[in-house]
C-alpha cells in the first residue's frame, strides 16, 4: 500500500527563538492525496522537533501524514525561513510600587523600565498614556499618576521612547503627590504599554 502524499505549504516563516511545539503541524501541508479516492489525509505531528534558532533559510521540517482509511503514514519535508521576531523581546517592568521621595514636597514616585534583548537592529516606538489612573481597594477614590520621561511629564500623543539595538533600555518614573490619596487604604492601577514596529 503506498503512503499518502502531499506539498509543503509555500514560503513559511517561523519565528527564531521558537521550535516546532509552538507550531500547529497541519498548516505547515497542502493538497493531501492518498491513492484510495474516499480517504482523509490528515497532518499529524512533526517527525521530531526542531529549535529555530539559526536565521534565514531553507531549514526543514518534516511533517507526518496520515491515511485515516489504512493507517498508513508518509512524511512532507517543508522548507521554512527562519526570521527574526522583534516585538517577542521586548519587556515592562511587572509591578510599580510608590515610595515617598520627597517628603518636604509630599511628593510620591515609583520607577519602572522598558527594555528590548532582541538582536534585530529595529526601531521600536513604545507608547502610553500620560495618566495613569489608580483606584483605591474600595473604589471610591481615584488618583492620577503622570508618567515621566527624562524628569518631564509625557505628554499626549508622545512616544515614551524608542527602543533599538543603541538604546535597549529606559527607564520612566510615576509621580503624583501624597496630598491627592484621600484614603488610608491600598490603591492599584493597570498602565498600558503599546510595542510597535512603524
Amino acid at each position: 500500500m503506498l503512503a499518502p502524499k502531499g506539498l509543503g505549504v509555500s514560503d513559511l516563516k517561523v519565528e527564531r527563538g521558537r521550535s516546532t511545539d509552538d507550531y500547529d503541524a497541519s498548516t505547515f501541508v497542502k493538497e493531501l492525496e492518498s491513492i484510495l479516492p474516499f480517504d482523509n489525509v490528515t497532518a499529524e505531528r512533526f517527525s521530531t522537533k526542531t529549535e529555530f534558532t539559526k536565521l534565514g533559510g531553507p531549514q526543514y521540517v518534516i511533517v507526518v501524514i496520515k491515511s485515516q482509511e489504512t493507517g498508513k503514514e508518509g512524511m512532507v519535508v517543508v522548507p521554512v525561513t527562519v526570521v527574526e521576531a522583534p516585538l517577542a523581546y521586548v519587556s515592562v517592568t511587572d509591578t510599580i510600587k510608590l515610595n515617598e521621595v520627597e517628603p518636604e514636597k509630599e511628593v510620591v514616585k515609583g520607577s519602572g523600565e522598558v527594555t528590548y534583548g532582541g538582536f534585530s537592529d529595529v526601531n521600536i516606538s513604545v507608547k502610553t498614556a500620560p495618566t495613569i489612573k489608580l483606584t483605591n481597594d474600595l473604589g471610591d477614590d481615584i488618583v492620577d499618576l503622570n508618567v515621566y520621561k527624562s524628569n518631564k511629564p509625557l505628554k499626549d500623543g508622545e512616544l515614551l521612547t524608542t527602543l533599538n539595538q543603541s538604546n535597549k533600555s529606559f527607564s520612566f518614573d510615576l509621580i503624583t503627590h501624597k496630598s491627592k490619596f484621600k484614603k488610608v487604604s491600598a490603591y492599584k492601577g493597570k498602565m498600558k504599554v503599546i510595542f510597535e514596529i512603524p
